[in-house]
């Protein structure tokens, strides 16, 4: 008996009933399913051990700020950028801002209680020109981190900014939202002129002075010494009131803007107003004696619709202020557009000449401004129709309430109407009045009556005459119908 033979024969055995088994499988018997059932919870019991026992993603990270501040100078001298140095302030003003992230459940650059990047800067004492911050959250590798970064654009811009000198970076585990993540911050700045710590330096030695000798002089009288009075200086308290919350408002009173927005701002005078631009810092403002101040905003770059704008203040101290309420701009940099829905030919029916209405509505766009040849443009609120001279080209421009203003649109009827095989509109009635159509429609009904008459007369009575009368009445209706 082969091998292949045997082995189909013992699967059998195993598996079906037949008479070399007593007609039960050995693997339904008893013994068998105990076997195999305990083989089940072994794998299942060991399954679950290694889940349990196999350390969280966040555990298995290997992210330290010494990398990311390698990979960080690496991307940098690539453009030909300078390298960072790690600054100790900023290093601290990180981690205290990832222990907050991690604290407060949150992960973004404003916290729900509008604390800003700056102010854990500025705990920390670190006084900067430009700062900015990148946030990056559940990676287990500094590459991974960094290549993230490069492909967003923002994180890029920051990264790989030419007016960065220095970085601080903290990396935090904790739990976060119910779980276990990693929290990298990345804070990078340009200090102000003398606020950067210094590097200590190796103390000069002093050389040992050669002896001298010394020659006892005669003794004189020594007179007493008169004693001083010395002040004991008074230590002066640091400041630390925060500046008064800053206002901001519009200083052009208009609703709708299109690449810039002027703000009145007002606050703590000689304070310094941090403007944010949908939570992203764009511009400081220096509040001279007044207060009070005025400061054209471009946001040409940021996308049309509701835009946000929030302050803050700081004083020479580096206290900062609570975040002014958000004031809301709306952006439309959009030009209106011509519908062809609102384009119209309408038929008069007083005269044969058809008449060009437009009619925009009083949506986005605000007037119409329309010109004829060399002549002076006219404007029109979109709120009612335009009627358009038929016979002459009409150029058309739409102005929205922004001050955007459409393309310039060439409207003329006198091709449609005066040739009739290009038009696409009703032939028009004529000089009938509707009067005159209703009295016309009244004479073809009676001259179809009697046309019906004639022709019943001229089988039963057969007189030529009143037939001859009947097809002078239908010839004078014809000639009513045609006229």
């Amino acid at each position: 008996m082969s091998i292949l033979t045997r082995c189909t024969n013992g699967v059998c055995v195993c598996v079906l009933p037949m008479e070399g088994n007593d007609f039960r499988p050995w693997a339904l018997r008893h013994r068998a399913l105990a076997f195999v059932s305990t083989l089940l919870i072994i794998a299942k019991v060991l399954t679950i051990s290694v889940v349990a026992l196999t350390p969280a993603t966040a555990e298995l990270s290997t992210i330290t700020a010494a990398r990311i501040t390698q990979l960080t100078n690496t991307e940098r001298v690539n453009v030909g950028l300078n390298a960072l140095t790690t600054n100790n302030k900023l290093s601290d003003a990180a981690a205290a801002k990832a222990q907050d992230m991690l604290d407060n459940d949150y992960f973004a650059h404003i916290s729900p209680a509008g604390v800003t990047p700056w102010f854990w800067m500025s705990k920390e004492g670190y006084a900067y020109q430009v700062a900015g911050e990148n946030l990056a959250i559940d990676f287990i590798e500094a590459e991974a981190v960094v290549a993230a970064w490069i492909a967003s654009p923002s994180h890029k811009d920051n990264l790989l900014h030419t007016a960065y000198t220095e970085t601080g970076i903290a990396v935090a585990t904790g739990e976060f939202q119910g779980g276990t993540s990693t929290i990298v911050v990345h804070m990078f700045g340009l200090p102000t002129v003398g606020s950067s710590t210094p590097a200590p330096t190796a103390a000069t030695p002093t050389p040992t002075p050669v002896p001298a000798v010394v020659t006892t002089p005669a003794a004189t009288p020594t007179p007493t010494p008169v004693p001083v009075t010395t002040a004991t200086p008074v230590p002066v308290p640091a400041d630390t009131t925060a500046p008064r919350t800053p206002r901001i408002a519009r200083g052009d009173g208009g609703a709708v803007v299109q690449s810039t927005v002027l703000l009145g701002i007002s606050g703590e005078p000689g304070s310094v107003i941090h403007l944010l631009i949908n939570n992203q810092e764009r511009i400081l403002v220096s509040l001279p004696a007044s207060g009070e101040t005025t400061q054209l905003v471009d946001v040409s770059g940021v996308n049309d619709g509701i835009i946000t704008v929030r302050a803050y203040a700081t004083d020479a101290a580096n206290n900062i202020s609570a975040t002014s309420s958000p004031l809301s701009v709306t952006k439309d940099s959009t030009p209106p557009l011509l519908a062809t829905s609102g384009i119209y030919a309408l038929l008069s029916p007083q005269s044969d000449n058809p008449q060009l209405a437009l009619y925009v509505g009083s949506g986005d766009t605000q007037s119409v401004q329309v010109q004829y040849g060399d002549d002076q443009p006219q404007t029109f609120t979109a709120e009612r129709p335009v009627l358009l001279d038929p016979l002459v080209a009409a150029t058309v421009v739409l102005n929205d309430h922004a001050g955007n203003a459409s393309p310039s649109y060439i409207l003329s009827l006198a091709p449609n109407y005066q040739h009739e095989a290009d038009t696409s509109f009703t032939r028009p009635p004529g000089r009938f009045s509707q009067g005159t159509r209703i009295a016309t429609a009244a004479v073809f009904v009676i001259v179809l009556f009697l046309l019906a008459l004639a022709i019943i007369i001229r089988f039963s009575v057969q007189r030529p005459a009143l037939i001859t009368h009947a097809s002078l009445v239908l010839l004078l209706a014809v000639v009513l119908i045609l006229w």
